[in-house]
C-alpha cells in the first residue's frame, strides 16, 4: 500500500485580524479567527441559545458563526457527539487520533490542536502524538509508530484524502489488530467527519496564538 503523507498549511506569520498564526502544529489551546462575523449570541432565539449552552457553544466564534444556519448547526453538533462520545466499538482516544490525522492531511492546524491533546490525554501516548504533529509535508504520517497505530493512522489518512485512496488492503490491516467490524466503523465515521468538518473551517477563517503565549514565546526567544 502506498504510503500517505502529511498535507501542506500555510505558513503565513500573522493572520488576517494581524494576531500571530501558528506555523506549525501544536498540542497547545490555539484561538480561531472567523473570516465573516459571527451570530451575535443575543441574536439567537431564547430556545436557540439554550441548544448552544447545552453544549458549550456560547462563547465559540466558530460555532456562532455556523449558527447562521441554525438547523444545519444542531445536526453537525448530533453526529459530532454521536461519532466521539457513544460506549463500545473504537476506543475514544483512538478515535481522537482518527480526527488528528485528517488534521495533519489536510491541514487543518487548529483541529489538530484539539484532538491531538485529547488523544494524548486519553491514550497516554504523548511521544507518539507529539511525533504525528511533527510530521514535515511529503513524510510518511505512520512512521515510528506502533503496528496497530501504523495501521490506524494509514487507513485514516487514505480515507482523508481527495479522491480517498481507502481499499480492502487497508481493512485488513485493521483486522490484523484487532479491530472489529464496529471499531472499524468508528474509525471511518470518525475521519469522514472530519474531512468535512476541518474542510469547513478552513474556508471561514483560520487559527492564532492567543496573545499571552505569543508574548511569552517572544520573551523566550529574546532571553536564549
Amino acid at each position: 500500500m502506498p504510503a500517505v503523507t502529511a498535507g501542506r498549511w500555510h505558513l503565513q506569520a500573522r493572520t488576517a485580524g494581524n494576531r500571530r498564526a501558528p506555523q506549525a502544529f501544536t498540542r497547545k489551546e490555539l484561538g480561531w479567527e472567523p473570516w465573516l462575523p459571527p451570530k451575535p449570541f443575543d441574536a439567537f432565539t431564547e430556545s436557540q441559545q439554550q441548544v448552544l449552552i447545552r453544549f458549550g457553544h456560547q462563547h465559540s466564534d466558530y460555532f456562532r458563526l455556523l449558527g447562521h444556519d441554525q438547523p444545519v448547526l444542531e445536526q453537525r453538533t448530533f453526529i459530532d457527539k454521536g461519532i466521539f462520545y457513544t460506549t463500545g466499538g473504537l476506543s475514544r482516544a483512538e478515535r481522537e487520533l482518527a480526527a488528528t490525522v485528517v488534521s495533519k492531511v489536510n491541514g487543518c492546524i487548529y483541529s489538530a490542536s484539539v484532538h491531538a491533546r485529547k488523544a494524548s490525554q486519553l491514550s497516554k501516548q504523548t511521544d507518539e502524538t507529539a511525533l504525528l504533529l511533527q510530521v514535515q509535508p511529503g513524510d510518511e504520517l505512520a512512521a515510528g509508530q506502533s503496528e496497530r497505530w501504523q495501521a490506524q493512522i494509514e487507513a485514516v489518512a487514505a480515507l482523508s484524502l481527495t479522491p480517498p485512496r481507502l481499499t480492502q488492503e487497508y481493512l485488513l490491516a485493521l483486522q490484523q489488530h484487532s479491530l472489529s467490524t464496529l471499531a472499524i466503523t468508528d474509525l471511518i465515521q470518525s475521519t469522514a467527519f472530519f474531512a468535512w468538518a476541518n474542510r469547513l473551517m478552513l474556508t471561514l477563517g483560520e487559527p492564532f496564538i492567543p496573545e499571552q503565549e505569543a508574548i511569552e514565546g517572544v520573551q523566550k526567544v529574546k532571553s536564549e
